[in-house]
Formats: C-alpha cells, sequence, structure tokens
C-alpha cells in the first residue's frame, strides 16, 4: 500500500529519525494510527576499545572509541586509513592468460604491491620472461605454472600443484584466459568456433573456480572473504559490429555465471564479480587497433584506450578491503562507450 501524503488521514511513512510532527495536509501530518510504530531505530552505542584508536584528548571517534555494533566493524581493524583499505600486500593470486594482454596489466598491479602471484597459460617461455619481469619491477614475486586451460586434465594438475605450492589457500583467482575466432560473414562462421570459444571461455571459468574451491575457502572469512574475479567483456553487454558471436556469447555467459557463483559462494565467504574491459592494448586486439584505433578512440566518451592501470586498479580494488562487500557485479571499464554508443556501433570493436 503506498502513501497519500495529501490526505487528511493523518498517515505518515516511518522516519528513521522516529516521529515526525503531525498536522492535518501534505508535510504535515497528523498522528500515526495507533501501534503505528512498532520497531525502535536501533540505537549507535559507543564503548570503549582500548589500544584501537588515537589516545588523543577530546570526545568522538580519535578518544578511543568505536561503534561497537558488529563484530570485525571498520573502527575495530582501523581499515578507513587508505593504506589498508586497498592492500593486496601478501595476498597470493592466481591469474589465468597472466603473462601477455590484460592479464599481465592485471599481474604487474599485484606484483607491485606486494602480492604472490602465479600466472598461467599454455606458453612456458612468454610466462618465464614475464615473470623474471614482473619480481623484478615489484615487491611481491610471480611464479610461472604451464597449463592447457582448454584441456580438464591439465586443469585437475595445477590445482593440485597450487595446493601444494600454497597449503595455506588462495586469496584471489584471475579468471581472464580467454579466445576469440572471427569471421567475415555469419554464414561462414565455422561450427568448431563454438567448442573453442565456449570451453576456453566460458567453462573453464566455472571448471577452475570449481577445483580451487577448497583453497579459496582456506583463506576466507566473513570480514576478509576471498575473491573470484573473471574478466568478462564489453561485448558481452552489447554487441559489436564484428563478426565474434561465439565471444560475444561466451562473454554475456562469464558475466552471468558470476552472478550465479556469487549467489551461491557468498556464504562460503568467497566473492565473484566480473570485469568487462573495452578497448584494452592487447594480442587479441591488436589487429582491430591497427585497422580501426582513430574510430575506436572516438567512441569512448574519455578519448583514450585502457591502460594498464585501469585493469590492474579495478582488480586490486575488488581483491582488497575496499571490495570486500562487492558480490555478483559486473563492472564496465570502457571509459563509457556502452553508454555512449548504446548496444551496436560500427565504430566500436
Amino acid at each position: 500500500m503506498g502513501y497519500n501524503y495529501n490526505n487528511n488521514q493523518g498517515y505518515a511513512p516511518p522516519s528513521p529519525y522516529g516521529q515526525q510532527p503531525y498536522g492535518q495536509q501534505g508535510g504535515n501530518y497528523g498522528a500515526p494510527p495507533q501501534g503505528y510504530y512498532q520497531q525502535q531505530q536501533p540505537q549507535v552505542v559507543y564503548v570503549q576499545k582500548p589500544n584501537q584508536h588515537s589516545s588523543g584528548g577530546g570526545a568522538g571517534l580519535g578518544a578511543g572509541l568505536c561503534c561497537g555494533l558488529l563484530a570485525g566493524c571498520c573502527c575495530e581493524e582501523n581499515t578507513m586509513d587508505s593504506q589498508t583499505l586497498f592492500s593486496v600486500k601478501d595476498k597470493v593470486v592466481v591469474v589465468t592468460g597472466g603473462g601477455s594482454g590484460i592479464g599481465l596489466m592485471i599481474s604487474q598491479g599485484f606484483v607491485k604491491n606486494g602480492s604472490r602471484v602465479y600466472i598461467v597459460a599454455r606458453k612456458q617461455n612468454v610466462l618465464e620472461k614475464a615473470a623474471q619481469e614482473l619480481t623484478a619491477q615489484g615487491t611481491g614475486k610471480c611464479i610461472p605454472l604451464v597449463c592447457d586451460l582448454q584441456d580438464a586434465a591439465q586443469i585437475k594438475q595445477l590445482t593440485e600443484k597450487l595446493a601444494e605450492l600454497e597449503p595455506r589457500g588462495i586469496d584471489v583467482l584471475v579468471n581472464n584466459s580467454g579466445a576469440n575466432w572471427g569471421s567475415e560473414s555469419l554464414e561462414s562462421y565455422p561450427d568448431k568456433a563454438w567448442a573453442k570459444v565456449l570451453t576456453l571461455n566460458t567453462q573453464r571459468v566455472f571448471t577452475l573456480t570449481q577445483l580451487l574451491l577448497p583453497q579459496l575457502e582456506k583463506r576466507a572469512s566473513k570480514e576478509s572473504p576471498a575473491r573470484v574475479i573473471n574478466i568478462g567483456s564489453i561485448d558481452g553487454v552489447r554487441v559489436p559490429n564484428l563478426i565474434t558471436p561465439a565471444y560475444s556469447a561466451s562473454k554475456a555467459a562469464v558475466h552471468h555465471l558470476s552472478k550465479v557463483l556469487a549467489a551461491h559462494l557468498g556464504p562460503r565467504n568467497i566473492t565473484v564479480n566480473a570485469v568487462a574491459p573495452g578497448p584494452f592494448e592487447s594480442h587479441m586486439m591488436k589487429a582491430t587497433l591497427d585497422a580501426q584505433y582513430e574510430a575506436i578512440v572516438s567512441s569512448v566518451p574519455l578519448g583514450r584506450i585502457g591502460q594498464p592501470g585501469d585493469m590492474a586498479g579495478i582488480c586490486i580494488f575488488l581483491a582488497s578491503a575496499a571490495g570486500s562487500y562487492i558480490n555478483g557485479t559486473v563492472i564496465p571499464v570502457d571509459g563509457g562507450i556502452v553508454i555512449a554508443n548504446g548496444s551496436y556501433s560500427h565504430a566500436n570493436l
């Protein structure tokens, strides 16, 4: 039942600040019916928490008070400090496709900020080179692990190796590996493209997450959940002009799979979110950027393509204390392409 604020019944919606003055007309309400307010708003009770806050003089939280409403609240843990709020130091992170492209950008961000990062892909030489360079750059460490993520048996071996290397568990899984398959027309699009693209881009996101659940749960708690970050695409949000139906379908599936997993794994203290990147420099995008760079840039409201810090930043945010209460979301990192151009644009990739 809705409320008519201009009637003469004297009804008013409940106020979070207690009862309001009541009159006869809208904006000055009459007295509410007897028993209208059945519940009192909870009072914030400040309790002394020694050594949790500044011991300086004066009143308020700075004088050593904590709201005391929730166990593990931000006051108790002092997580409002930016260095703590966004810290990923000493986190154990797994990034598939972490040796190149967007995966390398993400891995670099974590390693530079003190995480121990396992990068996973098929090509050993690419992984070893990337791991050496990243470890030299950051305060963390990068370790290469070779695995063909199309192969379920190899994924099982990978998870067993990770359990051996990290007996205390894993904090963050970034499912980034992916493949694309384009064609000149719908008529010429090959049937085999569907199996290849959907298996790697969607099914293996589930497979790896499923097999790493024991490792993720080891590091998870209600106050500091483990994180799964799935890399989707804006092509799973809007319709691209290129003939890549399997890719777009696979990324839309990743977005919804992330929501399904979030609902099931949230109660197990694991959050699952998806990131939908727009145009970034990568091997997969090289040909498109070479051919359409100016058109693509002009379609982005921010007037540029994505930079490494853009992808690293969103993943660090989701993996840090700052992102601990975010679950089941799809976050576009596209400079505003989708909102500016709608679902379809010939200027977009």
